[in-house]
């Protein structure tokens, strides 16, 4: 992960310690669920984050569900603010930062594995879907950022992600920010809400290259291995797709 990309969370969680999770994609996993219970799908007893950043979504999920364990998987410290969120939320929590092969080597089929935006840092997407369904998970949510109108502008950003004048631009203006952090530290307050849109609308530019199949890729891949698309849905620069062992349809 580029130095921007760093610096960049380094700074949004000064404005906010926690990035929260948006209520369209909450109703679509409480939709999912309840769709789960009706088809009398067992939900599984563990949960795997793999990216889980600062634990947006697992600590959603743990709180739906009672879980006997998540596992947590990030290769930034941001895996350790996912585990103090979660802790704090009374979870019981496992965090790695390690070697991912490891990791993914304890899932069994009694798991959700969670995948949000992070399979498209991986050139070879084949070979990293292959992985993630090694140990056979019961079920996966997968979100993969590229789709829609403005999924595709953020992936044709790749263009210039690599831009050495670009780079030193976003690294100078993280740095006001940095600089002027002292006037956003109250949450709810209308300039730390500023600050927060204004961090936000330069993540597209710090981000990594990113990488994508076409949905329809996505899907066969997943057919030929034994999985069926439960649930899908577009949601903000992701498209969100739920697969389930086809044993369970």
């Amino acid at each position: 992960m580029n130095n921007n990309y760093s610096k960049f969370w380094q700074v949004y969680r000064s404005i906010s310690k926690y990035s929260r999770i948006r209520s369209d994609e909450a109703e679509f996993i409480e939709a999912t669920l309840r769709k789960l219970e009706e088809r009398k799908i067992a939900a599984p007893d563990y949960l795997y984050d793999l990216g889980c950043g600062d634990g947006r979504i697992s600590s959603f999920l743990g709180g739906l569900r009672p879980f006997r364990k998540i596992f947590l998987f990030d290769t930034s410290d941001s895996a350790l603010l996912a585990e103090e969120r979660l802790k704090a939320s009374g979870l019981n929590v496992a965090t790695s930062m390690g070697d991912l092969d490891v990791w993914l080597s304890t899932l069994n089929r009694n798991s959700i594995l969670l995948s949000i935006g992070v399979v498209n840092f991986f050139p070879d997407q084949r070979q990293i879907l292959q992985k993630l369904i090694g140990n056979r998970p019961k079920i996966v949510f997968l979100a993969v950022t590229g789709f829609s109108v403005c999924g595709n502008i953020y992936k044709g950003l790749n263009i210039i992600r690599g831009s050495r004048i670009i780079s030193e631009l976003i690294n100078s203006l993280l740095g006001l920010l940095e600089q002027n952090l002292k006037v956003a530290r109250k949450e709810g307050s209308m300039r730390n809400k500023f600050f927060l849109i204004l961090i936000k609308s330069l993540e597209p530019f710090v981000a990594s290259k990113i990488y994508r199949l076409k949905e329809l890729e996505y899907k066969s891949f997943f057919e030929a291995n034994g999985y069926r698309v439960f649930a899908r849905k577009e949601l903000g620069l992701c498209k969100w797709l739920v697969f389930v062992e086809s044993q369970d349809e």
